[in-house]
């Protein structure tokens, strides 16, 4: 009961906010894309204690939802996808706490994607796959427009989207996209890590949503990083981009400049060399000065590893690069050569201290 009441909380505070939030737009598919969600995974709970619980804060979600939409429907609030995603997508569906890459195909199937590295969006409108096993988990006949692709910690997957433009997504990320690309802009929403290399279209802008800001572009190459550990960044490798946090704040950036997100607002913008931001997507991590609880937590997601970090430790800065083909452990035997740091496992979890001075 406890366990129900604390989830409705959660909904109702979340509605709070955007009422809040009078200048967003909402529109009707996209509503409809996340309800069907939460009434999927209403309908897939195995355990009938869990599914009644799961059905009861549906319901109470479902009242919200209709008193919101009515609300909208007045003219008293807007919202757009974005923001009312954070109400309906359910944790048991979040990169943290699923094994295995899933995809949720626009037509409600759900598939496990065993050693499958890449992911291809036709114009016609059909996805495949590039090695690997698909096994097929879930299929339901009605269709919403939208695949959602989960990535946990550990893995990692290519997708190639239906105008050619190109996904590296990183460990511990969920992206949201059409199958192809229907009237006037591109839109995809993301959360986690990816790095992005988009087709040029002049009449179609593309968009990348997350939580607290928009990127807009026509043709690049850039990297976004929204991990909840970390600051949400942007970096751009080539040609431009426009970048707009949920406060109406803009940056618009020139290649290798990168811009962060802070709690109140765009931050200021500042040179560097973008590719090292995207080095990931080639098993690379290049640090300068990171801080080593930054980077710990970087791995973390990586490595889907656990690591408990001595405060003697945490703001020690490390500079170098990090072959991420090694094992997690090699790793931090290796930044042991530059820091004076060592580790112990305890319970599956690396604990790390400070060195001892011989």
């Amino acid at each position: 009961m406890t366990s129900e009441k604390n989830n409705i909380q959660h909904i109702v505070r979340q509605l709070i906010f955007f009422f809040r939030d009078k200048e967003r737009k909402t529109d009707q598919q996209q509503l409809d894309v996340l309800w069907a969600d939460v009434k999927r995974r209403a309908e897939q709970e195995k355990s009938t204690k869990r599914r009644r619980l799961f059905i009861s804060i549906a319901s109470s979600a479902a009242i919200l939802l209709g008193a919101f939409l009515l609300i909208k429907n007045m003219g008293l609030i807007n919202t757009d996808y974005t923001d009312i995603r954070k109400i309906i997508f359910a944790d048991d569906l979040h990169p943290y706490n699923v094994e295995d890459i899933t995809l949720i195909t626009s037509n409600n199937q759900e598939f496990i994607l065993e050693q499958v590295s890449e992911i291809t969006c036709s114009d016609e409108g059909t996805i495949s796959f590039k090695s690997g096993k698909i096994v097929p988990k879930r299929s339901e006949e009605k269709a919403n427009g939208y695949n959602k692709l989960i990535v946990p910690k550990g893995k990692r997957i290519q997708v190639i989207l239906s105008d050619s433009s190109k996904l590296w997504i990183n460990s511990g990320t969920q992206v949201i996209f059409p199958t192809t690309f229907d009237g006037e802009k591109r839109e995809i929403f993301a959360d986690g890590e990816i790095y992005l290399d988009v087709t040029r279209d002049t009449k179609k802008p593309f968009i990348v949503k997350t939580d607290n800001f928009d990127v807009k572009v026509l043709g690049t190459s850039f990297n976004i990083c929204t991990y909840k550990e970390l600051v949400p960044s942007v970096a751009l490798i080539n040609g431009h981009v426009m970048v707009e946090d949920n406060k109406g704040g803009k940056a618009e950036l020139q290649p290798n400049q990168l811009v962060t997100i802070e709690e109140n607002g765009i931050g200021k913008k500042r040179e560097v060399n973008a590719a090292e931001y995207a080095g990931w997507t080639e098993n690379l991590l290049i640090l300068r000065a990171e801080s080593v609880e930054n980077v710990l937590k970087r791995l973390s997601i990586y490595y889907n590893a656990t690591f408990e970090v001595d405060e003697a430790v945490k703001h020690l800065p490390i500079s170098g690069k990090l072959d991420l083909k090694n094992d997690i452990k090699d790793i931090i035997r290796i930044i042991s050569k530059t820091v004076p740091i060592t580790y112990t496992e305890k319970n599956g979890k690396l604990i790390i201290t400070k060195q001892q001075l011989k």
